[in-house]
């Protein structure tokens, strides 16, 4: 199920048809957080496959449990439909992210690696 996939830093990521055609993406993507690395790659499949996909990736080392997911659509109302079809999924913590509200904030992002996992600030 991986032979599509490609590394890129902690990621694996497939490219959708969207990108292969030279599409651009939107920058509201979905994100999904799962304990079931194989559940969620077979949903990062399916969404890889759909026509306005751009690009699926997952992490490759579970955070805390959780391995990490992403999809990326050319548009705005596809990323909707995803997040409506999935929010309540059992399996899945589903939720989109707005990266031209979130980049402003990325430099004072605060690494979390030398700190206790259980402390808050």
């Amino acid at each position: 199920m991986e032979k599509d996939f490609y590394k890129q830093k902690s990621f694996l990521c497939k490219d959708g048809p969207a990108r292969i055609r030279g599409e651009k993406h939107c920058n509201i993507k979905v994100c999904f957080a799962c304990t079931d690395q194989d559940f969620l790659i077979r949903l990062l499949v399916k969404l890889s496959e759909e026509n306005d996909c751009f690009w699926v990736k997952y992490s490759i080392k579970p955070r805390d449990g959780m391995y990490l997911g992403r999809c990326f659509f050319t548009n705005e109302e596809k990323v909707g439909q995803t997040w409506a079809k999935y929010h309540f999924h059992p399996k899945l913590f589903c939720n989109v992210q707005n990266d031209d509200f979130t980049g402003d904030y990325r430099d004072s992002a605060i690494s979390w690696k030398l700190k206790d996992p259980m402390a808050l600030e």
